[in-house]
C-alpha cells in the first residue's frame, strides 16, 4: 500500500500562472516540484524540516482576518506566499521574486 497523502495544496491556477510569467523555466519547474514535495508530506509538522525554508512572516496577516501568512522557498530568488487552513490545506496566494515577496 502506498503512502497516504494528508496535505492538500490549493491555488488559483490562472493567478499563479500569471505570477510565474516573469520567471524562467527553472522557477516554474521548481514550483511544481515543491507542490509534489508538499503533497507527499504526511503532516504539517514536516514543513519546517522539508528543505523548503518554510517560515511564518512575523506580524503579517491576511487582510481582514487574523490568518498568519507564511512563505516557502521555490528557488534562491523566488518564494510562495501561503496561508494554512484546517484539513490540513496549504493555500498558495501568490508566487513572487524574493524581494517582492516581503
Amino acid at each position: 500500500m502506498g503512502k497516504s497523502k494528508f496535505i492538500d495544496v490549493k491555488f488559483d491556477i490562472v493567478a499563479i500562472k500569471n505570477d510565474l510569467v516573469a520567471s524562467d523555466q527553472d522557477v516554474r519547474a521548481a514550483f511544481y516540484e515543491s507542490l509534489k514535495k508538499i503533497h507527499a508530506m504526511e503532516s504539517m509538522a514536516e514543513l519546517p524540516k522539508s528543505g523548503l525554508r518554510w517560515e511564518k512572516l512575523e506580524g503579517r496577516f491576511l487582510p481582514g482576518s487574523k490568518k498568519a501568512i507564511y512563505s516557502y522557498r521555490i528557488t534562491k530568488n523566488w518564494r510562495a506566499i501561503c496561508i494554512l487552513h484546517s484539513g490540513p490545506v496549504i493555500e498558495i496566494l501568490w508566487v513572487a521574486d524574493h524581494d517582492d515577496a516581503y
